[in-house]
């Protein structure tokens, strides 16, 4: 069972991953609206994917931190529902991840 981390500044939107992905047979092993709290939760938990949205809160966004998760091994989703223009999408793109999704 892959175990997932959720990066996601909405709460709402979070919560409502988490129960999909778990009725799905997955395991959540966290969420985080920061950078800051998606790096710290995936050193312990040791995610095999996370979900990122571009656009999230503190200094740096969704892109940055997938590059610093993708360095800890995790394979990256991108999720976002607001800026996909072409040079946000060829920043997301550079970090390879394994999908983007609107």
């Amino acid at each position: 069972m892959a175990k997932i981390l959720i990066v996601e500044d909405e709460l709402v939107i979070a919560l409502d991953m988490a129960d999909q992905l778990r009725d799905a047979g997955f395991e959540v092993v966290g969420y985080a609206a920061s950078v800051d709290g998606a790096v710290s939760i995936a050193k312990f938990a040791k995610p095999d994917v996370a979900i990122v949205d571009i656009h999230l809160h503190g200094e740096l966004d969704g892109i940055e931190g997938a590059k610093l998760l993708r360095r800890a091994g995790v394979k990256v989703i991108f999720s976002s529902a607001w800026d996909l223009r072409k040079e946000v999408v060829s920043r997301a793109m550079s970090v390879e991840p394994v999908a983007l999704s609107r």
